[in-house]
């Protein structure tokens, strides 16, 4: 089992205690017992957060037992109902699935912020699941007030949509692919080079300025992410503008 979870299509969930009314990210506490990355070739892990303390769930004494447990293998399955009730949600307005790379982006997109930084860090990953932002979001798109697109694209090509933002609200834009295998790794012990094939770069420009997605520096883990660069690790990417104004 050791080292599945740093796939890089799938969402890796940590552990955090309950959130019962979340307000800010100092409400989300990590567990002492979830995993944190980076992972070798610097991507983040774990994408996603949600309650992994204090959990009732099933056990194996009969067949109506209960106890009350911990764990990352607690904070999963949460996340897992989560994506069934979006896809559920997404088809009944739009009579569809989502892809499985539009799912898991919508969840990281939505997420709610943790950590003791703005943006994504390798503790909490992208922040706490929020199943009502994606819900909202899902709503939104099918009302024509925000935008899920899949789109295909071939070797070079690139996509643009303009977009007119007011500053009452940080301006949102994600990217998020499922990425082709890379060649397996037999002999090297903890590897640096990159496992993105396909390396997609999402930019939001004005009038001359770029805006760039949050990106983490695995060389230093406690340092808070920047917008400063292309990001060229993750299969995610997110660009946040706090104060967007024009097209």
């Amino acid at each position: 089992r050791k080292g599945m979870q740093n796939a890089k299509n799938i969402l890796t969930v940590g552990a955090v205690s309950q959130v019962s009314n979340y307000t800010s990210p100092a409400q989300v506490l990590m567990t002492g017992f979830s995993s944190w990355g980076p992972t070798d070739d610097g991507r983040i892990k774990p994408e996603i957060v949600t309650k992994g303390q204090g959990v009732k769930s099933t056990t194996i004494d009969s067949d109506t037992s209960f106890a009350t447990l911990q764990g990352t293998s607690m904070a999963s399955p949460g996340v897992a109902g989560v994506a069934l009730l979006l896809q559920q949600y997404y088809n009944s307005l739009n009579n569809v699935f989502m892809k499985a790379a539009t799912l898991k982006g919508l969840i990281l997109h939505t997420a709610s912020e943790a950590g003791e930084f703005d943006g994504p860090d390798y503790s909490f990953g992208w922040g706490l699941i929020n199943a009502e932002n994606g819900a909202s979001l899902i709503k939104a798109n099918q009302e024509s007030e925000a935008l899920i697109a899949e789109v295909q694209l071939g070797n070079g090509q690139t996509y643009t949509k303009s977009i007119a933002a007011s500053g009452t609200k940080p301006l949102m834009v994600s990217i998020s692919w499922t990425d082709p295998s890379g060649t397996a790794n037999n002999s090297v012990i903890d590897p640096t080079n990159l496992n993105l094939v396909n390396d997609l770069d999402l930019r939001i420009t004005k009038n001359g300025q770029t805006f760039y997605p949050w990106t983490l520096n695995p060389a230093a883990t406690y340092e808070p992410a920047v917008r400063n660069a292309d990001n060229f690790r993750d299969n995610f990417e997110k660009i946040q503008i706090d104060n967007p104004d024009g097209v």
